[in-house]
């Protein structure tokens, strides 16, 4: 698994910091807001790379399937 990049950490951060607080995990659109970058384009640009190298999955087309299953720093 390669490094993360600093905006891959911040989506990392914004997930696991908004499910301490949540019982779901966030949409596209609150990752957007928490972490600030550009649109929501971009984030799910990240996330898909996040699941390609086996950091996060979900399930397509199911709400609230979003989850973190490994780190690499």
């Amino acid at each position: 698994m390669r490094k993360l990049t600093k905006n891959q950490l911040k989506i990392i951060a914004a997930i696991s910091s908004y499910m301490e607080q949540h019982p779901h995990p966030p949409t596209v659109k609150v990752i957007t807001e928490i972490t600030g970058l550009p649109c929501e384009k971009s984030v799910q640009k990240y996330l898909d790379r996040l699941k390609a190298n086996g950091v996060v999955t979900w399930e397509r087309g199911r709400l609230s399937t979003l989850k973190i299953i490994a780190i690499n720093l």
